[in-house]
This record gives C-alpha cells, sequence and structure tokens, in this order.
C-alpha cells in the first residue's frame, strides 16, 4: 500500500510540471501579426499605426474602412490601408494591382514594352542594361544583377544634400537611413527616409512635450 502511495505521488507531480511547462512554453495567448508596438489600447499606438488591435495586442494602421483614407480600404488580414484587391480594382496608366495592394504600372516583364523589365521593388517598367552606359535620367546606373537601370547603388551614386544616401531595398536616393545621417536641427530618420525634428514627443525634450507632422511644439 505505501509503495502504490509513492508511486502515485511522483505521478501527479510528473503532471504538474508538464502542465506549468506547457503555459511557460506560449500555449497560452500572445501578441502576433505584423504591426507595431504592443498595446492596450489606441492611446498607446502612434503614427503609424495608431490604432489598437486588441485581438493581438499590437498597434496596426487600420481596422476598418473608416481608419483608413479616401478611395482606400482596410485589409483586415494585414490591418493595412490598400488601394487594391485585385486588377479589376485599378486602370489607366496603373492596370495592375501589387502584392502589397496598391495599383501600379506592372507587376512582371510581360506587362511592360519593348525590352523594358517590370522592377519589383517600385513595380515600374524601367529600361533593361548591361551597364551604366545604357542608362540615363534619373535611373543612371546599371544594376547588373537584375539587369535594370536603378537610381543608385551606393551612396557614391547619389548626389543631392536631401538624396545623399542609397537606400538599397529599393535602390533610390533618400535624406537618410538612419538618424545618424541627419543633421543637428533635425536629427530623427523617419521610415519614410526624410529627417525631422522628432518622431514622437520624448524626443523633443525641453523643445515641447507634443511631436505633430514631425515638429515639437
Amino acid at each position: 500500500m505505501r509503495y502504490r502511495f509513492v508511486v502515485l505521488a511522483i505521478l501527479m507531480a510528473c503532471s504538474s510540471h508538464n502542465s506549468s511547462t506547457a503555459n511557460s512554453d506560449g500555449a497560452g495567448g500572445g501578441s502576433g501579426g505584423s504591426g507595431g508596438a504592443a498595446c492596450t489600447s489606441d492611446t498607446t499606438c502612434a503614427e503609424p499605426t495608431p490604432y489598437c488591435d486588441t485581438q493581438i495586442d499590437q498597434c496596426v494602421e487600420c481596422l476598418s474602412n473608416t481608419n483608413c483614407g479616401a478611395n482606400r480600404t482596410c485589409n483586415t488580414t494585414t490591418h493595412a490601408c490598400v488601394q487594391c484587391g485585385s486588377d479589376s480594382q485599378c486602370g489607366g496608366q496603373t492596370p495592375y494591382c501589387s502584392p502589397a495592394g496598391e495599383c501600379v504600372q506592372c507587376v512582371a516583364n510581360g506587362n511592360c514594352m519593348g525590352s523594358d523589365v517590370c522592377d519589383q521593388t517600385s513595380f515600374m517598367c524601367v529600361p533593361s542594361c548591361g551597364s551604366d552606359a545604357d542608362c540615363k535620367g534619373v535611373r543612371a546606373v546599371c544594376d547588373t544583377t537584375t539587369m535594370e537601370c536603378v537610381e543608385c547603388l551606393t551612396g557614391s551614386d547619389c548626389k543631392t544634400a536631401l538624396a545623399k544616401v542609397c537606400n538599397t531595398t529599393n535602390d533610390t536616393c533618400v535624406e537618410c537611413e538612419m538618424d545618424s545621417d541627419c543633421p543637428t536641427m533635425r536629427p530623427k530618420c523617419t521610415m519614410n527616409d526624410v529627417c525631422v525634428e522628432c518622431i514622437t514627443g520624448s524626443d523633443c525634450g525641453s523643445a515641447g512635450s507634443a511631436c505633430t507632422d514631425g515638429i515639437c511644439h
């Protein structure tokens, strides 16, 4: 009898340990999705993800169509304001719907005329090339990997003060990629690669407690 009691106690202890381990490994709820910061309400969110999705406790761009501007709808899967869901919602010079839900000039090389190719970052038809000599205008540099003309591959390809850094994700010249690229009076680099005075109120210090449109007040 005493032996059976000891065995039963050991089994109960093991069961309790396994249950505790499963819970700590994430069997319960938690945040998810591809939005912004963690949140509990809209008041804890800020642009560009000003709404709190309480289903995943995460800041997102939109929860419904009313959160989006004119001619845009809320994709309730990605919680992003989009222009289209299919080609039928596009037309004119931008007849195709991109994977990001924007009406664009092309999504494949076959959508372009002649020898042009479809840039898979901008979804615009651009000249194909073998060297820089084949490129001209704003897209004066040849990306010999994709065989298409681009604006830049390195910072040395960018010449103007307000576009001196090469964003190598989309091969375009921008003002900044990080805060260290910005001047003292506009020390913060936004998600749009533009230098501003502030992004949140905490960036303002003695200049003020609120940040609106990149300006402390």
